[in-house]
């Protein structure tokens, strides 16, 4: 598996309006533990991209979007 995180940065920080760079990051490969049976598996491998796209998301300092968990 391969991540992608799309972060929000600031580009001009004296300017009124917001102007944006998106960068993305691109971590991984990230295996399957073969140790594990399939199921516990593929939840170690979501923790793992979870973790890693939480770590890379840190780099945002301007929010674009708003997700509002309902």
């Amino acid at each position: 598996v391969f991540v992608v995180t799309n972060t929000y940065q600031k580009r001009n920080k004296n300017s009124n309006k917001i102007k944006v760079n998106m960068v993305s990051y691109i971590d991984g490969p990230f295996f399957p533990d073969s140790n594990l049976n399939k199921k516990e598996a593929q939840v170690s491998l979501r923790n793992k991209v979870y973790e890693t796209m939480k770590n890379e998301s840190k780099h945002n300092n301007v929010e674009v979007i708003k997700y509002i968990k309902k």
